[in-house]
């Protein structure tokens, strides 16, 4: 009992032990306090039922489970922004390395012409 929060003095007084004067004088318990602590606690006394409230353990444990997934999910999502924002990047980035080889492209078959009208101009002299 004083591992689920029962004051020692508590737990010696449901068992019908002295706690002493001096104890009772001063941590002597409002009686209906020790009745409520006690009506929280009877089922770790109790022999036939289960020590632990699987239904309540089972609704906790959703709780637990359903966060974790909505966290999750959130990441999961995040991660979806940043990938598609990542590809559209990508495309853009490679959109514009295609213009600038067919600009260089152009360059070159322009630059490729004007050598060879300088040979032939300089052929003619």
């Amino acid at each position: 009992m004083t591992n689920s929060g029962v004051p020692d003095t508590v737990v010696d007084f449901w068992l019908g032990h002295s706690i002493g004067e001096m104890s009772e004088a001063y941590k002597g318990p409002q009686y209906e306090s020790v009745r409520k602590m006690y009506l929280d606690r009877e089922q770790l006394l109790s022999i036939s039922t289960p020590k632990v409230d699987i239904e309540l353990l089972k609704a906790k444990l959703r709780v637990e489970v359903e966060e974790q997934n909505r966290q999750l999910q959130l990441m999961v999502n995040n991660l979806v922004t940043e990938n598609m924002d990542l590809k559209n990047h990508q495309r853009k980035t490679e959109d514009d390395l295609d213009g600038i080889i067919a600009r260089l492209e152009k360059q070159d078959s322009e630059l490729g012409e004007l050598r060879k009208l300088i040979r032939e101009r300089t052929s003619q002299t």
